[in-house]
């Protein structure tokens, strides 16, 4: 929507891969910036972007609720993801966030770098593998004295399959309707060890963890 006329030139187009996200959206953040693109310009249209119906007041209410740690782990931006959760008033409402970390530099280009850069997991893109993600956080909150009985993962793309796949009998996992998480699962439904719960609103996630009052690990 930002670029000139509302297009991208092709070899910036080009770059667009399951793989290549991140250098991707580098482009396009220095291609904004030659095209006069300023910060406020970004963060402006960022509030135009929508909260899946229902995923606020889920959030509220598992605030509310007690017992329940919210984590997300996204192939997002920390600029991006920040902005928009402090304007929606739910940031104090999340522990943890993981995702590529961007910033403005002192020109005022948005400047995204990779979380990680790993090659032992094939069902993740090289910047981010969620499941070891996920892991690592709950080995971290089991050392300082935090354990889970029940993890649930909220996801939808194809970057979900693989924190899906690592969870526990006890856990739960959301795919959301009529997307690439639910898709894959539903083709080998075997793989998953998890209670499978399928979404289209908040409110269908929070009806299933309200009433099994489980903690929580949510992911976008």
């Amino acid at each position: 929507k930002l670029a000139p006329n509302g297009e991208l030139p092709p070899e910036i187009k080009e770059r667009d891969s399951p793989n290549g996200w991140t250098p991707f959206m580098r482009a396009v953040f220095h291609f904004l910036y030659d095209s006069q693109v300023q910060p406020d310009d970004i963060l402006d249209c960022l509030l135009e972007i929508k909260f899946v119906d229902g995923i606020i007041d889920l959030l509220k209410q598992l605030h509310k609720a007690g017992g329940f740690e919210v984590v997300i782990i996204s192939d997002s931006n920390s600029v991006f993801i920040e902005h928009i959760m402090q304007a929606s008033g739910v940031r104090a409402l999340v522990h943890e966030i993981f995702t590529n970390y961007a910033f403005f530099d002192a020109n005022g280009c948005l400047q995204i770098s990779e979380y990680h850069i790993q090659n032992w997991c094939k069902l993740s893109s090289v910047n981010l593998c969620k499941g070891s993600i996920m892991e690592e956080y709950l080995e971290r909150r089991r050392k300082q004295g935090v354990n889970f009985d029940t993890v649930s993962y909220v996801g939808d793309g194809n970057n979900d399959l693989c924190p899906s796949l690592r969870l526990r009998p006890c856990d739960l996992v959301f795919p959301r309707v009529d997307y690439p998480l639910a898709k894959h699962l539903a083709k080998d439904p075997e793989r998953v060890k998890a209670k499978v719960h399928p979404w289209r609103t908040g409110s269908d996630i929070a009806n299933v963890l309200l009433k099994n009052c489980v903690v929580t690990n949510a992911a976008e």
